[in-house]
């Protein structure tokens, strides 16, 4: 692996397709260590050769009925539909000058280059997974409590995905909504009660056989609640990310360009339930 002072040094004129492996394995280490939305999505590898895919839907069909001797069995036909969906480019790059590189000689301006532009793309992804997550759940209901959430809100929401024969197993909360929960008896109590309802991992719990994720980019005052199980978010992406370096002879300096081709969607709303002004 290249060493980090090779940014510094100036070092992109050797070796420059090992300078290029360097930063997309630096880079995509860094968003893969990261993310949290992309944990709960499907992620849909889309072919190199196209930048749409069709998405198919399945809907629940009912039950089977008893017979009576003699009685033809009813067929039942699977309700489905698709729909298109078209991946969007995004990205972004940095610059260093070659005064920068030669006064930044231990290389710690060049890895906060690598790494905000790591941040960046996975800013841009948590984002766009959470405001298609946002518009797309197919319920919502407001807190017991207005402008705080409760364990109440969670077993009632789980309660609701439940009869429509969903088994939610996660809930996405804002850092202020976590820690509502943190003061909330009930929450503690079983907590206490040394019951597996509640399993705390640092800053991560675990209620009612719930992951409690605090995502830092959902809206305050709002909680997603989804069975992860039933694939009711996708994110399709075209060949990951590509890393490019250029050098520009006029001004002096070295740069990178990162990109990607990515788009996520909602495939099955109703196994998505919205928690609002909590």
């Amino acid at each position: 692996m290249e060493d980090l002072r090779t940014f510094a040094d100036g070092g992109f004129t050797t070796a420059d397709i090992r300078w290029e492996v360097y930063l997309e394995k630096t880079i995509m280490r860094y968003i893969e260590s990261n993310t949290v939305m992309r944990d709960y999505c499907f992620v849909y590898p889309l072919q190199p050769n196209t930048f749409q895919v069709r998405i198919p839907r399945n809907y629940a069909t009912g039950l089977a009925v008893e017979l009576a001797e003699g009685v033809e069995v009813p067929v039942v036909r699977q309700v489905t539909d698709s729909f298109d969906l078209s991946v969007i480019k995004y990205g972004t790059g940095a610059e260093m000058t070659d005064e920068a590189k030669e006064t930044d000689w231990l290389g710690i301006m060049g890895q906060e280059q690598i790494t905000e532009a790591a941040k960046r793309m996975l800013r841009k992804e948590n984002a766009d997974i959470l405001a298609v997550l946002l518009a797309g759940a197919g319920d919502s209901g407001n807190s017991l409590d207005l402008n705080e959430l409760s364990y109440e809100d969670l077993v009632l929401a789980q309660t609701k995905l439940i009869n429509k024969l969903y088994d939610p197993d996660v809930v996405l909360v804002n850092a202020d909504q976590y820690a509502d929960l943190r003061v909330d008896e009930r929450f503690t109590d079983v907590s206490k009660s040394g019951s597996d309802q509640t399993l705390r991992r640092g800053v991560i719990g675990r209620v009612a056989d719930m992951d409690i994720v605090i995502l830092h980019e959902m809206p305050s005052g709002t909680a997603i609640m989804m069975d992860t199980s039933e694939k009711p978010l996708w994110f399709v992406q075209r060949q990951g990310m590509k890393i490019g370096r250029y050098r520009n002879e006029r001004r002096q300096l070295d740069g990178f360009v990162v990109t990607a081709w990515a788009k996520p969607a909602v495939v099955k709303p109703d196994a998505i339930y919205k928690i609002m002004n909590c």
